[in-house]
């Protein structure tokens, strides 16, 4: 069965860094959406794989 949703540390574990990186980008309005569903907070996997490719289509446009 595959993940249909992550919480904020299983989705920091799966792309290999702190939950204090994670924030680091929420803030900057980087990170993933998260959705709230009993009271926990939640990343689908809709949402990651578009935060991915949201990374991989910022890749060679001079962003620093």
């Amino acid at each position: 069965m595959s993940i249909e949703a992550f919480t904020i540390s299983q989705f920091c574990e799966a792309h290999n860094f702190s939950r204090a990186f994670f924030y680091i980008l929420k803030k900057k309005g980087q990170a993933p959406q998260i959705i709230e569903l009993g009271g926990k907070r939640l990343i689908t996997r809709e949402a990651a794989e578009a935060w991915r490719a949201g990374l991989t289509s910022d890749t060679g446009r001079g962003r620093r």
